[in-house]
């Protein structure tokens, strides 16, 4: 046995919801791929604890911003997940989904992220079907 308890290395001091909201806010600053759920997270706490945006430095327009900030970087890690999908049709299909999710709620256009809906469509695998058809 080890010289600390298990208990006390896997259950680290309980977190106020304060700094909970704190460290929220802080992922928001540094840019977050989930700043929606971050977004949710952070108001849930301050609505608990009677606050709001401006009782710790925020307002509903660094939210705003914070939101697309953070769609525009999981939009272009899901595109390149698409660009990486290789020749598996269900993975590409996936990817391509939620790179198109990404992009509505963010209202993102394509060239800003470096693409178009053609080379989506061109990283698109060939079925087996459209693989015995071709010449």
């Amino acid at each position: 046995m080890s010289d600390y308890e298990e208990e006390d290395y896997f259950d680290p001091e309980p977190m106020s919801d304060f700094e909970h909201a704190m460290i929220c806010l802080y992922l928001l600053w540094e840019g977050d791929e989930t700043s929606d759920l971050t977004i949710i997270r952070l108001l849930d706490l301050l609505e608990k604890m009677g606050l709001a945006l401006f009782d710790i430095g925020s307002s509903d327009v660094e939210m705003e911003t914070a939101f697309y900030r953070g769609t525009r970087m999981a939009a272009r890690t899901w595109l390149k997940r698409v660009r990486n999908a290789g020749n598996d049709l269900k993975r590409y299909e996936l990817r391509r989904y939620c790179f198109y999710q990404e992009v509505e709620n963010g209202a993102i256009d394509l060239s800003e992220l470096g693409t178009s809906e053609e080379e989506i469509e061109s990283l698109r695998p060939k079925s087996k079907e459209q693989e015995q058809v071709a010449p």
